[in-house]
């Protein structure tokens, strides 16, 4: 488990501005760790989801946005 993990972080590492591996990339990590391609697809997703954080989306910007002009206009009302 030790040299699965450290393949697959090393391929983070040296992608870590788009950490989403082409088919070509997981048929070499598959065949570089052992693991079956729905485990290391698994792998990638849990990874993204606890350690890369990409630009957040307009509809998210969007969303803070209006949060916190409603707190400042409901203030002002008062």
């Amino acid at each position: 488990p030790g040299d699965t993990t450290s393949v697959l972080k090393a391929w983070w590492q040296s992608h870590s501005k788009w950490p989403y591996p082409t088919e070509e990339d997981k048929a070499r990590l598959v065949q570089e760790t052992g693991l079956q391609l729905k485990q290391i697809n698994n792998w990638f997703i849990n990874q993204r989801k606890r350690n890369w954080h990409s630009n957040p989306s307009s509809s998210t910007v969007s969303k803070i946005k209006r949060r916190s002009n409603a707190g400042e206009s409901s203030g002002r009302e008062r």
